[in-house]
């Protein structure tokens, strides 16, 4: 399928050190399917998530357990390409992150959940956090994106979400303590599920967090040490293979 072969290559592209071509492809591709953004102002990113906080203040748990699953293929295709997007953009241009995630909850409201819905919420959350500095809904849908794995019987996101949750969340309203070992576990989920980015960044913020929790500090550097040179190792791995494999010859 068409579809399937550009969202293979823009990841291919965003893994290898191309976000500039990916995003190119990804935008021209959402707008094959009709979706476009504007260029984000102040104003209207703050108008965004007002807008969409005030569509989803009544939005509970058993609603989201409750809720529609997204059946329409095109749409299907449409928000897992805004959720590659997203992640492209928190690398590239982070002051459209709002804009897309608003418009994912939207959709998913408006045509039913997916998974890749999934990344529109924690989008969102952080863009409270940043933007509008609300802790508390922060705090609110990045821990109600916690049972999206459960409600899409998809193990694999549980690790995604723990990760948002844990690095850049939970710290702000519970003792860091509490993220400081679960960040340990996610780190290792997610290397497993073959995410190998966000595996190092929950690396770098479990080492972090351990400098405040009031842990040892020789178990500290030890921790931190054998963590660094696991990520080499990977990262080694992975791009040794590539330097010396040979080109195909057309």
């Amino acid at each position: 399928d068409k579809l399937q072969a550009y969202y293979c290559l823009v990841r291919f592209l965003y893994y290898t050190s191309n976000p500039k071509q990916a995003m190119e492809i990804t935008r021209f591709i959402l707008g094959e399917l009709g979706v476009t953004f504007p260029e984000p102002t102040p104003d209207l990113i703050y108008q965004e998530l007002l807008s969409t906080k005030s569509l989803i203040a009544n939005l509970s748990q058993q609603d989201f357990l409750k809720a529609r699953r997204l059946t329409d293929k095109r749409m299907q295709w449409t928000i897992r390409f805004m959720h590659n997007f997203l992640r492209q953009l928190f690398t590239t241009k982070i002051g459209s992150v709002p804009l897309v995630a608003c418009r994912m909850i939207r959709m998913s409201l408006g045509y039913g959940y997916s998974c890749d819905s999934t990344s529109g919420f924690l989008g969102y959350a952080w863009a409270t956090l940043i933007i509008l500095h609300d802790i508390e809904e922060a705090y609110k849908w990045s821990k109600m994106c916690l049972l999206f794995p459960e409600f899409f019987r998809s193990p694999a996101l549980l690790p995604k979400t723990a990760f948002f949750f844990h690095t850049f969340i939970s710290f702000l309203k519970e003792p860091i303590q509490a993220s400081c070992d679960v960040l340990r576990k996610t780190r290792q989920d997610l290397l497993m599920v073959g995410d190998i980015q966000e595996g190092h960044v929950a690396g770098f913020f479990h080492c972090k967090q351990m400098l405040f929790a009031g842990i040892d500090l020789a178990n500290v550097d030890d921790r931190c040490t054998s963590t660094t040179l696991e990520m080499v190792s990977i990262i080694r791995d992975l791009i040794i293979p590539i330097a010396f494999r040979k080109p195909l010859l057309l």
